[in-house]
């Protein structure tokens, strides 16, 4: 009963239904939602220092909070850390692998202390900075006809099996490689489309084309 008077009074202020009432129990709207994904954050900071105070009770002398992007948080990241930590035994690593919008979004926020991800120049509430640039690579079974090219190009891709990278939230990489197809003039249209590169990899392993 507590509950749902809470519920209640939650809704009067709110102004609008957070849950409709059905014989399976509460349903949450699309308002309600949205408003969980708004104060989502807020419990995880609160999440975070409860962990942060719970470290300083054990004595521990450091604690260092990582989100990344799926991309370098399955592949880069686990290696560095493992490099980081060698001579660093008295650090708690909190490691988390996100979406770009939800790495930015903590980082921010000031729930993680660092957010690594791909093809992010800029943001006006975090500092920036450049660890790497590099060209994209071409992933192809070493038997592929275009695996004899020093450079493949995107009027080289057309011709063969090409995996696509979605354009999303969670990845930066599907715009640029669409970009790439646009500035060469060539037409991008690939028969399978993935969301993230490492998937794209795993694809090009199995012999399903290019990524």
């Amino acid at each position: 009963p507590a509950v749902s008077n809470a519920l209640k009074a939650l809704e009067k202020q709110f102004g609008f239904t957070l849950f409709e009432r059905t014989n399976r129990g509460l349903i949450p709207t699309d308002e309600a939602r949205i408003v969980f994904e708004e104060v989502d954050p807020v419990f995880s900071m609160l999440r975070g220092i409860e962990d942060q105070v719970r470290a300083i009770r054990a004595t521990r002398k450091g604690r260092l909070r990582i989100a990344a992007t799926a991309p370098l948080g399955q592949t880069a990241i686990p290696t560095a850390l493992k490099s980081f930590l060698a001579d660093r035994q008295d650090v708690r690593i909190s490691y988390d692998v996100y979406g770009v919008d939800r790495v930015i979004r903590d980082v921010t926020a000031g729930i993680k202390d660092i957010g690594i991800l791909l093809g992010v120049e800029s943001h006006p509430g975090c500092d920036v900075m450049p660890l790497f640039e590099g060209h994209m690579e071409c992933v192809l079974l070493a038997d592929h006809p275009l695996a004899a090219l020093d450079t493949i190009t995107p009027a080289d891709l057309v011709k063969h099996d090409y995996i696509g990278i979605r354009v999303s939230k969670e990845s930066k990489l599907g715009a640029l490689i669409q970009g790439a197809f646009a500035e060469s003039g060539t037409h991008y249209d690939s028969g399978v489309e993935v969301r993230f590169c490492h998937t794209a990899s795993a694809l090009a392993n199995a012999g399903l084309g290019v990524a």
